[in-house]
């Protein structure tokens, strides 16, 4: 089973490029949102198992997106990439269940390892006994 990935980023061409990171690393992106409302929606309608993020999104933050997607009964993995980077900010999405938070500008071998982790164990047996 492919593991399923909502990237909800403002930028058009960051989030195109994450998409093609996760793509590459054998995760089926379902969906892309720009601000955290649809994002909060491509989560219920997709049922993702990762969802990639920034903290500074228009119409619903990050960090309430989890929090709301999680009430909605969501148990994805979040991934937040982001900008911001104080302590205060990166306490609080490890409180809020953060599984990884990658800084920007991105480190795309930090993003590829990170999706390597998030890959389902018999994606990766599959891929190897092919």
């Amino acid at each position: 089973m492919t593991a399923r990935v909502v990237v909800v980023e403002q930028s058009a061409a960051i989030a195109r490029s994450i998409a093609e990171v996760l793509t590459d690393c054998g995760l089926l992106v379902c969906a892309i949102a720009h601000d955290g409302l649809s994002g909060l929606d491509a989560i219920k309608q997709h049922a993702p198992d990762v969802v990639t993020f920034d903290l500074l999104l228009p119409r619903l933050g990050g960090l309430p997106l989890v929090d709301a997607a999680r009430r909605a009964g969501s148990s994805a993995r979040y991934v937040a990439i982001t900008a911001v980077s104080s302590r205060e900010r990166v306490a609080a999405a490890r409180d809020a269940g953060v599984s990884y938070y990658i800084l920007k500008p991105i480190d795309w071998d930090k993003l590829r390892t990170v999706a390597a982790a998030l890959v389902p164990a018999e994606v990766i047996h599959a891929s190897h006994t092919g």
